[in-house]
């Protein structure tokens, strides 16, 4: 009895990046957040091999990317008030 695959068939990772081309495939992987050796191997032909536990939702790619912002206010602030308050701490 065969085992299933951990691997996405040819048929899902066509349809999961609309490409056909194996580098296509790759680049639109990448463009989705698919990392090569964490979400999808290549085998020797350069076809790439999605992990079926990329797609899930607990899976780091499926998690939304947390964009950090400066502290705009304290870029904002003159060094010389920064220095002031500092020294009124210590």
């Amino acid at each position: 009895m065969q085992q299933p695959s951990i691997f996405l068939t040819a048929e899902d990772v066509h349809r999961l990046t609309g490409r056909k081309m194996y580098g296509a495939q790759r680049r639109a992987l990448e463009a989705l957040g698919y990392r090569l050796n964490r979400d999808y191997r290549l085998a020797a032909t350069g076809e790439p091999l999605v992990l079926k536990s990329a797609l899930d939702a607990s899976h780091p790619s499926a998690q939304p990317v947390r964009r950090v912002e400066p502290n705009w206010a304290a870029l904002n602030t003159p060094l010389r008030k920064l220095r002031k308050q500092d020294q009124t701490k210590g």
